[in-house]
């Protein structure tokens, strides 16, 4: 996999020429009697789009790496995540809720390996590997300049591809079980939870003591019963197989799919107070429900929290890889593609880390 290459900016020394008339030999006898260098530019790839509209806009190209500032770190991307929630605002249909400056990067997941520090920067070093995660849709890249408490300490446990995928799916998944309040005890409905968000907000609900019933196609039953919830088949007739798994009722709902599924926890009896969705807006507004997500919760203790359960077993995240390194603007990640079958999509970055 390729490295940032580096090469030397040749505007310090059209400067000089410009400033100090004569032959380039001049120029070249001033900088060794001076000791001034032409400044080092470190270049690598990023993903960018330059107009609105389908993956084909995607385009990877060479981008200058920022020096970290003080407080900040860069950070060698291992690999990145690519979300659902990408499509909409690179398509531009959220234009007006995310404004977007084009060109724009992409991306807001990833991991990697510490290579520059900045002034005022505390308990990360360069050599650490660390998950990151950015609001300035950037992180589908070689190389990411961020605040260095954007980043925290990736346990050995947990896999680049994990790490690199965990920041949205996993606050959002963190603020949906936190919305409707689930307790031990409860009895929860998941709705998608063979999704990235639904994947983990199942998991979180069981590890609270909750008795978890999982909406999804039937080839997914077979993992969300290892994980320990009880798989229903989504579709036409779904509130009364949910019924009659808990005739008892259903105390909670998380709807991390949409398609009417707000309907359905209605329909249960659930109380509105404790359903919550994220991606059904219309039902949202219609029957009155939560519609929290990830912006409710504080990211870097969440992803704290979530490292620390996938490092001891106690959660897992699969992932469906991207391209192994980004290289071309053909070969520019494709979200559609790798994030409707589930799970989270990764894309690989400039190089491999330590563990």
């Amino acid at each position: 996999m390729r490295l940032p290459s580096v090469i030397s900016q040749d505007i310090g020394v059209s400067n000089l020429e410009h400033t100090f008339e004569g032959p380039a030999t001049s120029v070249d006898r001033f900088l060794r009697e001076t000791g001034i260098k032409p400044m080092e530019v470190h270049v690598s790839n990023a993903v960018r789009f330059e107009r609105y509209g389908a993956a084909d806009v995607l385009k990877v190209v060479d981008v200058e790496d920022r020096p970290p500032r003080t407080g900040e770190v860069r950070v060698r991307v291992v690999a990145a995540g690519i979300n659902p929630g990408e499509i909409p605002i690179r398509e531009g249909a959220l234009s007006e809720r995310f404004p977007t400056t084009l060109p724009s990067g992409q991306g807001s997941d990833f991991a990697g390996v510490i290579v520059e520090v900045g002034d005022k920067v505390d308990g990360v070093h360069v050599g650490d590997d660390v998950i990151g995660f950015s609001d300035e849709r950037n992180a589908q890249a070689e190389s990411v300049t961020i605040a260095a408490d954007r980043v925290i300490p990736k346990p050995h446990g947990v896999t680049w591809e994990v790490a690199g995928s965990l920041y949205v799916v996993g606050t959002t998944a963190r603020a949906c079980v936190d919305a409707v309040r689930v307790r031990r005890g409860d009895t929860v409905v998941v709705a998608g939870a063979a999704g990235g968000v639904g994947i983990l907000a199942t998991q979180l609900a069981v590890l609270a003591g909750a008795a978890v019933v999982a909406t999804a196609s039937k080839e997914n039953h077979a993992f969300l019963t290892s994980i320990g919830a009880i798989p229903v088949e989504y579709g036409k007739g779904l509130a009364d197989r949910i019924r009659a798994i808990v005739p008892d009722g259903v105390d909670a709902f998380i709807d991390a799919h949409g398609a009417g599924n707000v309907e359905v926890g209605v329909a249960l009896g659930t109380d509105r107070d404790r359903i919550n969705t994220i991606a059904d807006f219309a039902g949202r507004k219609k029957y009155g429900v939560r519609g929290e997500g990830m912006s409710t919760v504080a990211p870097r203790e969440t992803l704290v929290e979530l490292a620390r359960l996938i490092s001891a077993g106690e959660l897992q995240l699969p992932t469906r890889p991207g391209p192994r390194r980004l290289r071309t603007p053909r070969q520019a990640p494709r979200p559609r593609q790798d994030c409707a079958r589930g799970g989270s999509g990764s894309v690989a970055g400039s190089g491999s880390g330590s563990g």
